[in-house]
């Protein structure tokens, strides 16, 4: 039991080692990124800003998604299972 949990504390060293600086480099990113947007006189943009943006894309998009679902029709289920059904061999 002991060289298991030995084993449990390496592996959850080794995750920590590995996350915490990725952690740390993307919160210094982004903090200069703010820093940054800040001295040049801009804000970021707010979650519903955000949101306006996406849905104005969205319905800028929707009629070609459409275009590219009509033309992937993938085949509905029942007939794909009779299309792939083995046939029988006939003598």
């Amino acid at each position: 039991m002991k060289t298991l949990l030995k084993w449990f504390g390496l592996v959850f060293a080794l995750m920590v080692a590995r996350i915490l600086p990725a952690l740390i480099v993307l919160a210094v990113i982004i903090f200069l990124v703010g820093r940054g947007l800040q001295s040049l006189g801009l804000r970021p943009p707010t979650l519903q800003q955000i949101e306006a943006r996406l849905d104005a894309a969205r319905v800028e998009l929707r009629p070609l998604l459409s275009r590219i679902r009509g033309a992937v029709q993938l085949p509905s289920a029942a007939s794909s299972a009779q299309a792939s059904a083995p046939q029988p061999a006939q003598n």
